[in-house]
């Protein structure tokens, strides 16, 4: 597991977001996060694995996570609006600096979420709320609330599991099993 997820229990991270109810006996005898996804994966519980992940990796991460799942399917970004977004998000994974963030979020506002090109919206979303704990210079709106960019990341790779109905089971299979590698520290980001 990666770093920040190993010092974090699964109840902990469980507070951030809401499991359902038949998600809930697989928390018997505290399992260390990865025993915890790997019980909802073999239960089949792709939603709450996926939202579970999210929560867990460190914000660079999950958006990571987000673009190879959205980047594999490229119906998702298949207009000019969602590849520009979808390589905002990468931009700001590359390199996570508050002007790529900037860049990211106003890529995603640009953009009508609509399907099946939502994903990448919702990815280049993700890295703009990264990290935010002060408002930008100049900028007095309230800022995004707490696990934002966790929240945008589970629901763009269940967008972009649903991209293409006839494969959503083993799309969200793959999409887990590329978060589960990036958890186990199996895939880095590359510079």
């Amino acid at each position: 597991m990666s770093e920040m997820m190993q010092n974090r229990t699964v109840a902990d991270i469980c507070k951030d977001f809401e499991l359902q109810e038949e998600a809930k006996p697989h928390l018997a005898g505290q399992p260390t996060p990865q025993e915890f996804v790997s019980r909802l994966f073999k239960a089949k519980l792709y939603g709450d694995a996926t939202r579970f992940l999210a929560y867990a990796l460190p914000e660079r991460e999950a958006v990571w996570w987000v673009c190879l799942s959205v980047r594999s399917i490229p119906r998702c970004y298949g207009d000019e609006t969602s590849a520009r977004a979808l390589d905002a998000a990468e931009a700001w994974v590359k390199s996570p600096t508050d002007a790529n963030r900037e860049s990211a979020l106003a890529a995603a506002r640009k953009h009508k979420f609509e399907m099946p090109t939502a994903s990448a919206a919702w990815a280049a979303m993700a890295a703009g709320w990264s990290g935010l704990s002060a408002p930008p210079p100049g900028q007095t709106a309230p800022l995004p609330g707490k696990n934002l960019t966790a929240h945008a990341v589970s629901g763009a790779i269940q967008l972009a599991t649903n991209a293409d109905p006839d494969r959503a089971a083993d799309l969200c299979r793959k999409f887990l099993e590329t978060g589960l590698q990036i958890a186990q520290g199996k895939m880095r980001i590359s510079p």
